[in-house]
């Protein structure tokens, strides 16, 4: 289990690695939870402290954060056995044409996408396969269920061997496509490819909510471009989860906060995101005023009378910055929500705009904003910094050094993933 910091650096992120752990046992939602907690408390960090987690979809991964979020409430378990499911050709069709339309087509391109796998599957017979071979043409591809991607890579190349199939659809049930049912692949095919490039797109490590919203919504108009049934249901289905994206507070604090893209919140996801901010804003002030108040105590095992000169006189000067309001945390003579107001008349600012540039080239300005951006901008949209840290393992645990232990290999992750320790 990888663990990463995002930490905006004037124009680009810095990524620190916190650890690498081999999780023993049971890959429990439970038990994540225990390695998190247990990863953020050796580095001094509560459970308060945490603004965000980004993770995979994974349901023991879901389960382990809604632990974290919410204590050890037992969810209800699907009892899978209740549900009528059968393979009957005739019962399926009359089941989906009781859905809605949406999900009546997207359920007829997953009929599409099993058509599709099970003609491949058939031609991974060994007399195909020399026949293809001989012809110099391209393998056969099966894909892996919960990797769309490799879906879409079988899909393009069971169309490049159309007439192949054409020619052989006789020796296999499995083997016999439709002219209609090819035509409904394409549709699928022209539907994923641009969800592909976005893909690739998303990669990159330096991205901002803002960036990914920006790929987001031109994937969204590119697929709503495709005048095909498969499409339309596929956009229907991109707007119902941009809408959830919207309804998350983090989410929508961050566009709320860039310049280049705020001008989509409507007035009540302003408002939303404005009460949230303010709220944040309350949080890191307490925060910083616990920090100094924990920095004031004297340490462990010695009294007051114990400390040197110098040790009296920073404690002397802590305890009156205590009185003092810093000009970055100051919240009686400018309300945080005041400043969030005129932030909102701010023009807006090219698309392609840097946008951690522009808010470090901002930090002297609208400093209390600076640091709600630098909290804001810095969530970790994917996990490509924490897959390109496990990829990098296979240059470390190889079959000639298959005996480190996990606290050694860790370290060595751990300095081989920061930057920073090679300079």
């Amino acid at each position: 289990m990888g663990r990463n910091n995002e930490n905006p650096c004037h124009n680009y992120f810095d990524y620190d690695a916190t650890g690498n752990t081999k999780v023993y046992g049971r890959h429990t939602g439970e038990h994540i939870k225990e390695l998190m907690l247990e990863c953020i408390f050796s580095y001094g960090i509560s459970a308060n402290h945490i603004y965000s987690l980004t993770t995979d979809n994974g349901s023991n991964m879901i389960k382990s954060v809604q632990l974290f979020l919410d204590g050890d409430e037992e969810e209800e378990d699907i009892d899978f056995d209740e549900l009528n499911i059968n393979n009957d050709e005739e019962e399926e069709e009359l089941v989906i044409n009781e859905l809605s339309e949406s999900i009546r087509d997207v359920v007829r391109g997953f009929r599409l996408i099993g058509k599709a796998r099970a003609a491949m599957k058939a031609l991974k017979n060994q007399v195909f396969m020399v026949s293809i071979r001989r012809s110099k043409l391209k393998k056969t591809i099966l894909d892996g269920k919960t990797r769309w991607n490799s879906t879409l890579a079988m899909l393009a190349r069971l169309l490049e061997l159309r007439e192949f199939i054409t020619e052989i659809e006789n020796s296999h049930a499995d083997l016999k496509i439709s002219e209609i049912q090819r035509i409904g692949i394409q549709e699928i095919c022209s539907v994923l490819e641009p969800a592909r490039k976005a893909s690739v797109r998303l990669q990159m490590q330096q991205l901002t909510i803002g960036d990914f919203y920006k790929l987001w919504t031109s994937y969204k108009m590119d697929v709503e471009e495709i005048d095909t049934v498969f499409a339309k249901a596929f956009s229907v289905a991109l707007q119902t989860r941009e809408n959830l994206l919207m309804d998350n507070d983090i989410f929508r604090s961050a566009i709320y906060l860039d310049p280049r893209i705020k001008v989509i919140l409507s007035t009540d996801e302003r408002v939303k995101a404005k009460a949230y901010l303010v709220n944040l804003w309350q949080a890191v002030h307490q925060m910083r005023l616990d920090r100094n108040s924990n920095n004031n105590s004297f340490p462990h095992g010695h009294a007051e009378s114990f400390i040197g000169p110098l040790d009296k006189f920073e404690s002397a000067m802590r305890e009156r910055e205590n009185f003092m309001v810093s000009p970055a945390f100051t919240i009686e003579n400018k309300r945080i929500d005041h400043l969030l107001e005129n932030f909102e008349g701010h023009p807006r600012i090219n698309s392609t705009e840097n946008l951690l540039e522009w808010w470090y080239n901002a930090r002297t300005d609208m400093p209390e904003l600076f640091i709600l951006a630098e909290i804001v901008h810095g969530v970790p949209v994917t996990q490509v910094s924490v897959e390109r840290c496990f990829s990098s393992l296979k240059f470390v645990l190889s079959a000639y050094r298959n005996n480190l232990t996990p606290s050694i290999l860790e370290d060595i992750l751990l300095i081989r993933c920061n930057e920073k320790f090679e300079k």
